[in-house]
Order: structure tokens, then C-alpha cells, then sequence
């Protein structure tokens, strides 16, 4: 998973907004409300965290109450197309290592059924592990396990068209 950390954060009471830029991205500001931290009153500091390596910022409320937020959790809220993936891969490995092991399938009974090698199937199993990963690979795996997840995106996609 690539570190994503914070360059600058910037806070305005008057909108209840913080205003962050995240390395690694575009020069785009993305603004968090406050509501989104669950923060009701105004803020009296903010900064990035380097406890953490930058990785967030926290926010001094004027009470004093403090809060942290991650900078990959800004791009989720913003809908970073690779953060999201990353996440959905990560929850696909997880969905489909339980699957595994609730059906008591071996990595190599699971290759030879869905036409790849053990290698692959441990591969796309690590829930921590992204590079050379595709959903659609995940998508296969699950399938073959008796997941019902296309039935559920077909689901998906029907009733969005239908709205």
C-alpha cells in the first residue's frame, strides 16, 4: 500500500472545513468538513502529525478535545480511485481466504479449479499485498469458492439503472 502523508492542512471555522493536500497526489486541495470527524465546535490549531510520519493531522479543539485524521483516510472520503482499490482488494483477499478456509480448500485445489498456479492463489490471497493483483482476478477466485458476488454486482448494477 503506498504512504500516503500530509504536505499541508489548513483549517477555517467560519466554512468548518480543514483544507488538506496529500503528497503524492495532485496539487488538489481536498476539504474535510468537520461533521465528517464528528467535530461540533471550532478549532483552535491544527497540524500534521509526525508521531505518525505525517501520515495524518490532528486538530486541537478550542474545549480541548483533539482528534487524528489519516491522510488515506482524506483521498477514501474524496474517492481516490487507488485508494479504493486498494481497500477493495483488500476486502475481496480477506472475503476469499475465509471463504477458503471455511470450505477447507487447499491453495492447490483452489488453483487447479480456478486455472492458475498455488503461487497465484497465495499471491491474490495476502490481504496486504496489491501489486500484481486485480480485482478481477479476485472476483474469479470468489466465484469459484460459491461466493455469490456476481449475483450480488449484478444485483448492484440493476437497481442503479433502474433509479
Amino acid at each position: 500500500m503506498k504512504d500516503y502523508s500530509v504536505r499541508t492542512v489548513s483549517f477555517n471555522n467560519h466554512k468548518r472545513v480543514f483544507s488538506v493536500r496529500v503528497s503524492g497526489r495532485p496539487d488538489e486541495e481536498y476539504l474535510v468538513p468537520y461533521r465528517f470527524v464528528g467535530l461540533d465546535e471550532l478549532v483552535e490549531t491544527v497540524a500534521p502529525d509526525e508521531e505518525i510520519g505525517n501520515h495524518g493531522f490532528t486538530w486541537r479543539a478550542r474545549s480541548g478535545g483533539e482528534g487524528t485524521m489519516l491522510a488515506e483516510q482524506v483521498l477514501h472520503m474524496h474517492r481516490d480511485p487507488e485508494v479504493i482499490r486498494t481497500h477493495l482488494l483488500h476486502e475481496l483477499s480477506v472475503r476469499a481466504e475465509r471463504l477458503r478456509q471455511d470450505r477447507g480448500i487447499s491453495a492447490a485445489v483452489l488453483a487447479e479449479l480456478s486455472g492458475t498456479t498455488p503461487a497465484r492463489v497465495c499471491h491474490l490471497l495476502k490481504p496486504n499485498t496489491y501489486k500484481n493483483k486485480s480485482v478481477w482476478a479476485m472476483l474469479r477466485l470468489l466465484i469459484v469458492l460459491g461466493d455469490d458476488i456476481d449475483q450480488r454486482l449484478l444485483d448492484a448494477v440493476n437497481a442503479s439503472d433502474a433509479a
